[in-house]
């Protein structure tokens, strides 16, 4: 399945399966597109976690000077790797690590293979993006955010994103819920943390 998002001027393609998660709802996720780009000011290199099949990848990259984005499905990592050479985006790099393999590899703890084509010390991060599950953050990558300015929080599960919250003890710039399920208790939580 080939899906058509048109973002502002631009519009780009995003491959998707049966097998990963995407917005359902497309007027409220190019809002949520909309709501993020809004306070990308100074924006330098984004990581990236949990990233899926791309659903905010791809039209993020253009804001960003390059964007590492990670997401331990590999179903979803070949649907973006497709979504990114089908868009002729050169800016992007993805690999399929989960949120702690990550880490450890930013911190230089632990070589991954998977990483062998992509220098990370060539990254200049000034934002963190991460869209976990309904279970929430990780506490290895909760430290991992704080080494980060700047940090967009997309979260479907509102009580585990207040629940991070409190630990990560950061600012709200700005603060939006978009109810992609209507007549349910499920609401999409994004914060723009500082």
């Amino acid at each position: 399945l080939k899906i058509i998002c048109k973002y502002k001027n631009s519009s780009f393609e995003i491959l998707q399966n049966d097998i990963v998660f995407f917005q359902p709802n497309f007027y409220l996720y190019s809002m949520m597109i909309f709501f993020i780009t809004d306070y990308l000011k100074g924006s330098k290199d984004l990581l990236e976690l949990y990233c899926g099949c791309g659903g905010f990848t791809l039209p993020l990259a253009s804001k960003f000077n390059k964007v590492f984005a990670t997401e331990n499905n590999r179903h979803a990592v070949k649907l973006l790797i497709e979504s990114i050479e089908l868009n002729g985006i050169t800016n992007l790099e993805t690999a399929r690590l989960s949120d702690n393999e990550t880490a450890l590899a930013l911190s230089n703890k632990r070589i991954f293979r998977r990483l062998k084509n992509i220098d990370l010390t060539s990254y200049n991060f000034s934002h963190i993006l991460v869209d976990p599950p309904r279970a929430g953050l990780s506490i290895a990558t909760i430290n991992l955010s704080n080494q980060f300015k700047n940090m967009i929080y997309i979260s479907c599960n509102p009580e585990t994103f207040f629940r991070d919250f409190k630990i990560i003890k950061r600012e709200i710039k700005a603060i939006g819920l978009f109810d992609q399920f209507s007549n349910t208790d499920h609401l999409e939580v994004i914060a723009i943390l500082k």
